[in-house]
């Protein structure tokens, strides 16, 4: 009876609660009581089940369907916050693969520098190397041995074996022709070439580009007799391989040989004989 009575208390006058929030205590407390007046066996409790209350059954059915969806979200908020941890986990992996790339990047770019600093300093020495190289040769160059003599006087009667000596000296680098004994002398062995240009009038000549000796014939010039008198000029060029020390010289082959000088005026150069060292 007595809760009964409670029962009747609060739900006299609904519209007396101040906070919405008491309707929910109240119905809390309805349950109790009805649950109180089962358990003692009330009648008034009793009654209260067998006749039943609509808004308590009303309650019940919103607060379920409040449950449920409370459950279903926070159901979904915890399936949001896996997805979340899971988009964080791949982010940061992401974040640090980046980071791994990046410092492989960095060690490659690294390594690269330094491979392009090491070509530099590999071409700078390679640059003074030819640098060198290229003054040695120049220097080598300036040295080759070389000589061009001209004949200043004509020989009318050349005998056979006599010597040509080309007495007047354009060049002679090394001091290889001996203008006084009219004789090349290889400084260094390798292979030289020799040129001999000889002027003539109406006489003929025959001579020839020795080594050693008079009968080691190395070239050959000649000119025929001209009975019209021309003016003519012969030449040849010849190759050889000179060891160090080795003479060369021109010699005539005829008797009688006739050979055009410059008489002493330098600018005619009718004969001359030249040579310079080709290769070593």
């Amino acid at each position: 009876m007595l809760a009964f009575l409670l029962y009747m208390h609060l739900i006299r006058d609904t519209t007396t609660l101040v906070k919405p929030g008491m309707r929910s205590l109240r119905y809390v407390a309805i349950s109790l009581i009805c649950v109180t007046g089962l358990i003692k066996g009330d009648d008034a409790g009793k009654r209260f089940v067998l006749e039943g209350d609509t808004n308590m059954l009303h309650l019940i059915q919103t607060m379920k369907v409040e449950m449920t969806t409370l459950n279903n979200t926070l159901h979904a908020l915890m399936a949001d916050n896996q997805a979340r941890d899971a988009k964080i986990a791949y982010a940061v992996n992401t974040v640090h693969n980046l980071t791994l790339t990046n410092e492989a990047e960095e060690s490659l770019i690294g390594a690269l520098v330094k491979t392009i600093h090491n070509l530099t300093h590999i071409n700078q020495a390679h640059e003074v190397k030819i640098h060198l190289l290229e003054q040695a040769l120049s220097q080598v160059n300036r040295n080759l041995p070389a000589f061009m003599v001209t004949l200043t006087r004509s020989l009318s009667h050349c005998s056979e074996g006599q010597h040509v000596v080309f007495d007047n000296s354009l060049l002679n680098v090394g001091n290889v022709y001996d203008t006084r004994r009219g004789v090349f002398q290889a400084p260094v062995s390798g292979t030289f070439q020799f040129s001999l240009t000889l002027g003539l009038d109406v006489n003929a000549f025959h001579v020839g580009i020795v080594k050693g000796n008079i009968t080691n014939y190395i070239g050959n010039l000649y000119a025929s007799h001209d009975p019209n008198g021309d003016w003519r000029q012969r030449s040849t060029t010849v190759l050889i391989h000179l060891e160090k020390g080795d003479d060369v010289w021109v010699i005539c082959v005829w008797d009688e040989s006739h050979i055009f000088g410059s008489n002493y005026v330098v600018e005619r150069v009718y004969s001359h004989f030249s040579g310079s060292l080709v290769s070593y």
